[in-house]
């Protein structure tokens, strides 16, 4: 729900998630027009197993969450030490 609001406070109206977005700012859209654009822009083909995918997935399902932890918890002590 909240994906979708800060979609509208910054004037999306094409809602996709991942958004996808070229370093000139242009909206390329969900991963799957990622693909696409990849293909027709630079004549490649992105493979992926499904199990390579689904790696991926869960990876950054680990990522997102780790991120979540660190903001509404802050640093463990090791991750303090490693900083420091």
């Amino acid at each position: 729900m909240r994906f979708i609001q800060i979609m509208r406070d910054y004037g999306f109206t094409q809602v996709s998630s991942p958004m996808i977005f070229t370093i000139e700012g242009e909206l390329i859209g969900a991963g799957d027009e990622f693909v696409e654009h990849v293909r027709e822009r630079y004549n490649k083909v992105l493979g992926m197993t499904k199990e390579q995918q689904k790696g991926r997935l869960e990876e950054n399902k680990r990522n997102i969450l780790e991120e979540y932890r660190k903001k509404n918890e802050g640093l463990t002590l090791q991750e303090k030490v490693v900083e420091h």
